[in-house]
């Protein structure tokens, strides 16, 4: 499930970091935080897909750090270089729209194949893939992804209708921020908008 990738993610990155023994969070306090964060996925993941991106990639860069410097230099160091690196890649991140498109996307993509088919080289190829198609179209893979993500998150909280739900997070996403960017605005012109007879 995607809550238990999730969570298999944050325990690497509390072990690496050796905080797993200092925080301990009951199943319900679980079950609200993925539904908080499913709702906002679905409903505004376009407006905080950049700030999760970021996250990813500074986990990402904590959890590589530890591991290649673990057992090489004194436990200062590895905080030091994981908070000024970790930092600064997920700023980097943040600042640039189409990589975090490609992040999270790519993450959605390998996350979902995983969870059907098992196998490393299958997730790894469609989430390049994903990637890929992600940086030419940076918003609609956002939007698309986080609704992804949120979906399964709202099924696996037991939230009821998670389909109307899905449709209407879509729809309204689209609306308040597709038309805002310029190929939106194009599209919306060319197919919604009547032309002028004059």
């Amino acid at each position: 499930m995607m809550s238990e990738l999730i969570l298999k993610g944050t325990d690497l990155f509390m072990k690496k970091t050796g905080s797993a023994d200092k925080l301990h969070i009951c199943g319900n306090t679980e079950r609200m935080l993925f539904l908080i964060l499913g709702i906002l996925l679905v409903f505004a993941g376009a407006k905080v897909y950049r700030l999760i991106a970021s996250f990813i990639m500074f986990w990402a860069v904590t959890i590589a750090l530890c591991t290649v410097m673990n057992g090489k230099s004194d436990w200062g160091t590895i905080v030091t270089a994981f908070t000024i690196l970790g930092c600064l890649m997920g700023y980097m991140a943040f600042k640039w729209d189409t990589a975090d498109s490609m992040i999270l996307s790519a993450m959605t993509a390998a996350a979902v194949v995983w969870m059907c088919y098992p196998l490393w080289w299958v997730a790894v190829i469609s989430a390049v893939g994903v990637a890929a198609a992600a940086a030419f179209f940076p918003l609609e893979g956002a939007i698309l992804s986080s609704v992804a993500v949120g979906m399964f998150l709202l099924h696996e909280t037991g939230v009821r209708y998670v389909v109307l739900l899905t449709v209407c997070g879509l729809l309204l996403q689209i609306i308040l921020f597709e038309r805002k960017s310029e190929r939106g605005r194009k599209i919306w012109k060319r197919f919604f908008v009547k032309k002028s007879n004059i």
